[in-house]
């Protein structure tokens, strides 16, 4: 018994071939499309931001640090290092004072 060669068979009892191309140049056009799209339509309008009211006043966390209570847990961050007072600007080596 002889094993038939896939060349022998007719073009129509073949798999079809991967349609690559199209799919790639569909994916461009709809790229380009939507971006066409986001360029000429108007953005939608944007709500007011929200403002809660807040008793006290609000807390400085880079002097004070901060303190979080979080269920069963706390988590904290210390105060940032102060800066220093005085900085030297404009002084390059070898400039005359």
């Amino acid at each position: 018994m002889a094993v038939p060669d896939p060349a022998d068979r007719a073009p129509e009892a073949r798999a079809p071939r991967p349609r690559r191309r199209r799919r790639l140049s569909g994916a461009l056009l709809a790229g380009a499309l939507t971006g066409l799209r986001d360029a000429l339509e108007d953005r939608p309008e944007e709500g007011e931001p929200a403002v809660v009211e807040a008793p006290g006043t609000p807390h400085d966390i880079d002097t004070d640090g901060v303190e979080v209570d979080s269920h069963d847990q706390t988590f904290a961050a210390p105060a940032l290092a102060p800066l220093p007072s005085e900085t030297r600007r404009g002084h390059r080596r070898g400039a005359k004072r």
